[in-house]
C-alpha cells in the first residue's frame, strides 16, 4: 500500500538526449504520447521522426516498432505523419495515434506495417503561411471551402518571423466530423479488458469510442461543438479510462481544465482547473493541459504545460501542488521542465513525463 505522495524533484532522463533531437537511435524528436508495459519498458511517440519507439528500461538506444527508424514520414500502412499517442496492450502490440492521418494505426508485435483500427486515414495537408501580424485563428467556414485554424502558439513554428503552420483538411463543411471520421486525433485509452479504443477527436471536440473490428465510432463525450458549457469539450487532448467507474478523465485542453465525463452522460464535472474556461498559474489553475493520469487512490496528475510543471490533485481536492518542473520557468536542468506533454506512473508510482521540447523523457522517482 503507498502511502506517500511525494516524488524526488530532479529528473533522470531515461531516453533522449536533452536538447538534441536527431533520428539516430539514442535520440528522440519533440516526443509526444506515452505508454508503459509492466516490465517497464516505455512506448513512445516521437512525433517528428514520424515513428514509435521502444526503449528498454536502462537501455541507451531505443528500437522501432512502429514507422520508420529513419524518420521517413507518409500515409502508407508502414508509414506513420508526426504520431503523437501511443497505447502498447499486454501482447506487445502497438497503437499509434497517427495523428496527421486522422487515423489510428494497429501495429501487431513484430509487424512492419499497421492497420487503420479508427477513421478513414484521410490526407491532412500542411501549408506555411506568412503573416504581418499574429493572429489566433483564421476560419473560412463556407460549405466546400477547407477549413484552416491556427491554434494559438501551439502551432507557431518561426515566432520571430511570424510563421505560422496552417492544416488543411480535404473535405466539405469544416472538418472530418462523420462518426467513422477523425480530425486530427491527439491521445486515446483503450479498455484492456475489451479491446475498446476511446479516441480524443481534437478538431471536432469529442470523444470517440470505437469497438473492436467497427468501422466507425460513437460520440461518448462532447460533440456539441467547442465551448466551456458542461455539454461540451475545447478541442480535448490526453484522456485516461477510469474502469471502476466507467468515466474518461479528459485534458480540456482550451478551457484549461481537467473535466470527468462518466460514459453514457450528457455532461461532464470539473475535476481540477477553472469551470468557466480561465488560465492560471496558482495551485488552483492550469494553463492549457495535455495529459491527464489517475492513481488507484484516486489521485489526479496533470501535465500543465505551458506551465512547465505537473501538478498533483489529491482525490476530492482542487488545490494542486507541483510534484516535478518549477511553475512559469522551463529549463533543460534535471528539475525544469520544458512543454511536458504527456505522463505515465508505474506499478511504483514513480512518474515519466514527456518533456517535449527538450527531445526526452524524465523519470521523477516515488520517495
Amino acid at each position: 500500500v503507498v502511502t506517500s505522495l511525494k516524488w524526488n524533484a530532479t529528473g533522470i532522463t531515461v531516453a533522449g538526449v536533452t536538447g538534441i533531437s536527431d533520428t539516430t537511435p539514442d535520440k528522440l524528436n519533440k516526443p509526444q504520447g506515452l505508454s508503459i508495459d509492466s516490465n517497464g519498458t516505455l512506448y513512445i511517440a516521437d512525433r517528428n521522426n514520424c515513428r514509435v519507439q521502444k526503449w528498454l528500461s536502462g537501455a541507451r538506444n531505443g528500437t522501432t516498432v512502429a514507422g520508420q527508424s529513419n524518420g521517413t514520414c507518409g500515409s502508407g500502412p508502414s508509414l506513420l505523419q508526426t504520431p503523437q499517442g501511443v497505447i502498447v496492450d499486454s501482447d506487445g502490440n502497438v497503437y499509434a495515434v497517427d495523428t496527421y492521418n486522422n487515423r489510428v494505426q494497429l501495429w501487431s508485435y513484430g509487424a512492419s506495417f499497421g492497420i487503420m483500427v479508427a477513421g478513414t486515414g484521410r490526407k491532412l495537408f500542411v501549408f506555411i503561411v506568412q503573416c504581418s501580424k499574429r493572429s489566433k485563428k483564421v476560419l473560412l467556414s463556407q460549405v466546400m471551402i477547407p477549413y484552416f485554424e491556427i491554434m494559438n502558439n501551439l502551432y507557431n513554428t518561426l515566432r520571430s518571423s511570424m510563421q505560422y503552420t496552417v492544416f488543411l483538411f480535404p473535405s466539405t463543411g469544416i472538418s472530418n466530423s462523420g462518426n467513422n471520421q477523425l480530425s486530427f486525433p491527439r491521445d486515446m485509452a483503450r479498455d484492456p479488458t475489451t479491446g475498446t479504443l476511446y479516441i480524443s477527436d481534437y478538431f471536432n471536440h469529442r470523444i470517440m469510442r470505437y469497438l473492436v473490428n467497427a468501422l466507425s465510432g460513437t460520440v461518448v463525450a462532447g460533440g456539441n461543438g467547442p465551448g466551456t458549457n458542461r455539454t461540451q469539450l475545447n478541442y480535448p487532448l490526453g484522456i485516461y479510462l477510469d474502469v471502476t467507474s466507467n468515466s474518461l478523465y479528459i485534458a480540456n485542453y482550451y478551457c484549461h481544465n481537467i473535466v470527468r465525463w462518466v460514459i453514457g452522460a450528457t455532461s461532464w464535472t470539473l475535476v481540477a482547473g477553472d469551470i468557466n474556461g480561465m488560465s492560471g498559474n496558482s495551485s488552483t489553475m492550469l494553463f492549457y493541459p495535455l495529459d491527464v493520469e489517475v492513481d488507484f487512490m484516486g489521485n489526479v496528475y496533470v501535465a500543465d504545460t505551458s506551465n512547465h510543471r505537473i501538478q498533483l490533485f489529491q482525490a476530492g481536492s482542487r488545490n494542486g501542488t507541483t510534484i516535478a518542473g518549477v511553475t512559469g520557468i522551463s529549463g533543460t536542468d534535471p528539475y525544469h521542465l520544458n512543454y511536458p506533454y504527456a505522463l505515465k506512473l508505474d506499478s511504483q508510482l514513480n512518474l515519466y513525463v514527456t518533456d517535449w521540447y527538450n527531445h526526452r523523457i524524465q523519470k521523477f522517482l516515488h520517495q
